[in-house]
């Protein structure tokens, strides 16, 4: 872990710019640039390519003015197989929770509105498009490159102030970046589980994975499931059953947590352990930059 930035340099000032940065690029890609695309143009190849630059291109510039180095080295390490049940237990408690807050969607505004920019393009592009690349646009491009900015250099940089903070800040960044007040506990909640997963088991490959299976539940499935369900079993049956789902694995998550965090007790992963993120709660939240960065989520939301 390294001596936290300070001043300009410092993570709570240059993150919120980069995430910034690219919620304009990706506002203006999705909003204007995709949707006037020359007709033949290969729509799928398209957005694979503008989610690699929008994401990776930032992740490889930003790493370079920092000389190369993050404030913590990203979780670039695979799954022990010790932490194998509790990524699976994640992805229950990941998949759970979506189908709740889209089954609250049904509930209180009779519809579910959760696609992504990109989806909605692809949607709207009047033509067939093949599974297997629909699959790779918008389900695994998306869950590698949204990981490796998220969780690899937002959190990387902001667990200098603490674990707890950079899952927070990841989370908020990821939500922010899907444009939508109405999706936002969703994508928020989506986001602390990724970011937790990551944190947790010290693995960006395992919230890749747990992306991933939220991307394909997203493209198949879940929204036609759910309509489905709560138009033959009632809005009430639907909703007792999920929340008791989402109860039964909010508990098996907290019992393989307390696993994981006995076995790191007695086997320390790292020498040293990250700051109490309380003593830089206003520093994260309060920073110029931070709070600048919620008024261009607003004003991109809102009125972009």
């Amino acid at each position: 872990m390294s001596e936290t930035a300070s001043g300009l340099k410092s993570p709570a000032i240059t993150v919120p710019c980069l995430v910034a940065g690219v919620m304009a690029i990706l506002r203006f890609c999705v909003k204007y640039a995709l949707r006037n695309v020359s007709e033949g143009t290969d729509i799928l190849l398209t957005v694979s390519v503008i989610q690699l630059v929008i994401f990776i291109l930032p992740c490889i510039l930003y790493y370079l003015l920092k000389r190369r180095r993050l404030e913590t080295e990203p979780f670039f390490h695979l799954i022990k197989p010790n932490h194998l049940v509790f990524v699976i237990v994640s992805a229950l408690f990941l998949v759970c929770g979506i189908l709740l807050a889209k089954y609250c969607q049904i509930v209180i505004f009779d519809d579910i509105s959760s696609t992504s920019g990109f989806n909605e393009v692809l949607a709207s592009g009047g033509k067939e498009l093949s599974t297997a690349g629909v699959f790779l646009s918008c389900a695994v491009i998306p869950a590698v490159c949204e990981e490796l900015f998220y969780r690899g250099v937002v959190l990387s940089e902001y667990r200098v102030y603490g674990s707890a903070n950079a899952v927070l800040v990841s989370a908020l960044c990821f939500a922010f970046l899907h444009f939508s007040f109405r999706n936002f506990v969703l994508y928020f909640f989506a986001g602390l589980v990724l970011g937790m997963v990551a944190v947790v088991t010290r693995s960006l490959l395992a919230s890749v994975l747990l992306h991933l299976l939220s991307n394909t539940l997203s493209l198949y499935g879940s929204d036609y499931f759910l309509r489905v369900t709560v138009q033959k079993s009632g809005e009430f049956f639907m909703g007792f059953l999920l929340i008791a789902l989402f109860g039964l694995s909010a508990v098996f998550l907290l019992s393989r947590l307390e696993h994981v965090y006995i076995t790191y007790a007695e086997r320390p992963p790292v020498g040293s352990l990250p700051p109490r993120s309380r003593d830089h709660f206003l520093r994260v939240f309060f920073s110029p930059s931070f709070l600048v960065l919620i008024a261009v989520f607003i004003v991109f939301t809102a009125f972009l």
